[in-house]
């Protein structure tokens, strides 16, 4: 595995997306990388009961930020 942090270039095709429908897909691409990042992370932990605690807190917070942000930027 690497220690190098992968650079991501967003593009849509060529048909026309609203800025609305633009946030919501790059929304749901950085909710994936959470997911991705927090089954990762809890894998250190030895018990399922654990990882699964771990995951859905990170999920929760990491929802909870993605919102305010958006509230923010409206």
């Amino acid at each position: 595995m690497t220690t190098k942090k992968p650079n991501f270039i967003i593009e849509f095709d060529g048909k026309e997306y609203s800025e609305e429908e633009q946030c919501f897909l790059i929304g749901r691409f950085i909710m994936c990388l959470m997911r991705m990042s927090a089954k990762q992370d809890s894998e250190k932990f030895k018990t399922k009961k654990e990882q699964q605690i771990y995951t859905k807190n990170f999920i929760d917070f990491s929802s909870k930020a993605l919102q305010d942000i958006r509230k923010q930027l409206k």
